[in-house]
């Protein structure tokens, strides 16, 4: 056993002697190298600073730039939806003033009275038919739910089972999608 040990120890000398920090002071760089390399160290760590303070930066700014245009898509989300509906509203006034003369008249003929209120109406199905919105056809046709809610089944000669036979409430669509149901009565 004392043998391993002496084993041992000699080729952990040999290590030691082999490791390049252990070598005698000869074979050492002289002072004013290791200066001068520690001067081109600081240099190196000085300029690895200021890039990685300006890189720093960089991120903060580019942090904030993306901060405040997510706070301005918010607010120009949130004035689309507040005032989205502002051209409509504005082509729609005109029909308020309409209606509103046509009651202001003062001992209105009837007839007159109608025909006044009847152009008012077709105008203003003309204005939202530019915008989009268009009235559903129900009357003779198939039931169907995705249009449609029944108020009723009803027995009615000569018509063909689940075929709207009345409408009691016009649906709309608006730009292909249906914003309110026909209201109808449908055959059994």
């Amino acid at each position: 056993m004392a043998k391993k040990d002496k084993n041992q120890a000699s080729q952990d000398q040999e290590t030691i002697n082999d490791h390049p920090g252990n070598e005698d002071s000869a074979k050492q760089p002289p002072a004013a190298d290791q200066s001068l390399r520690i001067s081109e160290l600081e240099k190196e760590v000085s300029v690895l600073n200021d890039q990685l303070k300006s890189t720093r930066d960089q991120l903060l700014r580019s942090v904030a730039e993306f901060d405040n245009y997510r706070r301005r898509s918010e607010t120009e989300k949130q004035d689309l939806i507040k005032f989205g509906g502002e051209a409509l509203i504005k082509d729609l006034l005109p029909f308020l003033d309409d209606l509103e003369r046509s009651l202001n008249v003062p001992q209105a003929d009837p007839v007159v009275f109608r025909d006044g209120v009847r152009l008012i109406y077709s105008n203003l199905v003309k204005a939202l038919d530019q915008r989009g919105v268009k009235p559903l056809e129900t009357v003779g046709k198939k039931f169907n739910v995705d249009e449609h809610d029944a108020l009723l089944h009803i027995e009615k000669e000569g018509a063909e089972p689940d075929t709207v036979t009345e409408e009691v409430q016009k649906g709309y669509t608006y730009n292909g999608k249906v914003i309110r149901h026909a209201k109808v009565l449908v055959a059994k």
